[in-house]
């Protein structure tokens, strides 16, 4: 007796076509991939794949907006460390989580080799995630001489490019494909962050104690020529110090 053949339900149907889908993005990248890699690794008729999606651009365009949070999940902003630390973690944690993410590797490969509707959609909206960022630390990095935006942007462009680069042998004579070398990058990133940001403080106040030590003297000065009697406006010109600082100094016996 012939055997009934399942059928399956529409939920099964449209994850078999979603997973198929990823596995083949994985496998030949989304420039190579056609419906005919679908349809065979689904095991579908065409018509399956049209009652679901007009076109591939359709098909992908609906499953990547599944799957590209990525990068969400490292902008964690965590409220008992530094403004330096947290963006130091968001960096090395995104080593971990695009390394660890194929599609969304052959994404970004897709992103750089075509423009349409759907990498400009995916482009965009991984900016704003980082425009989010941007504005968290605007605040804690505005007196640094240093623009993290772009000390940001040259550390996540290089994550990118190092990850993307994996398969060739080797890059500045490091082969990226081993772990060891990865855990070297994210240390050599914290030791980048501690010389640079640590630098900044230091200078910072040392800064901040000269402007101190400069104001002291030029009220002790400003003291002294007024209990002299020279003209209000020519201290305030001469010191910097505001008229009615002057006259409370000059109060002061």
């Amino acid at each position: 007796m012939e055997q009934k053949r399942h059928r399956r339900k529409k939920i099964e149907v449209e994850n078999v076509i979603e997973n198929s889908v990823r596995e083949a993005i994985v496998e030949r990248g989304y420039n190579r991939l056609r419906i005919s890699n679908i349809l065979e690794k689904a095991r579908i008729e065409p018509g399956v794949f049209y009652n679901r999606y007009k076109d591939l651009d359709d098909c992908l365009d609906k499953i990547v907006r599944k799957y590209d949070y990525w990068l969400n999940d490292s902008l964690k902003i965590l409220p008992d460390i530094t403004p330096a630390e947290n963006l130091e973690n968001i960096i090395v944690n995104l080593i971990d989580a695009l390394d660890a993410n194929s599609e969304m590797q052959q994404l970004l490969v897709w992103e750089l080799s075509e423009y349409n509707k759907t990498t400009v959609r995916t482009s965009n909206g991984r900016e704003e995630d980082i425009k989010s960022m941007i504005e968290i630390f605007n605040d804690a990095f505005k007196d640094m001489d240093i623009d993290y935006r772009y000390f940001s942007a040259l550390f996540i462009g290089g994550i990118y490019y190092l990850i993307l680069h994996k398969k060739y042998p080797s890059f500045c004579t490091i082969d990226f494909s081993k772990k060891e070398s990865m855990e070297r990058l994210k240390y050599t990133i914290r030791q980048l962050f501690d010389l640079i940001y640590n630098k900044e403080i230091d200078e910072k106040a040392v800064a901040d104690r000269e402007a101190k030590n400069k104001t002291l003297v030029m009220m002790e000065v400003a003291k002294s020529l007024f209990q002299q009697g020279v003209d209000v406006q020519i201290i305030k010109k001469t010191t910097g110090l505001t008229v009615k600082t002057i006259r409370e100094l000059g109060k002061d016996k």
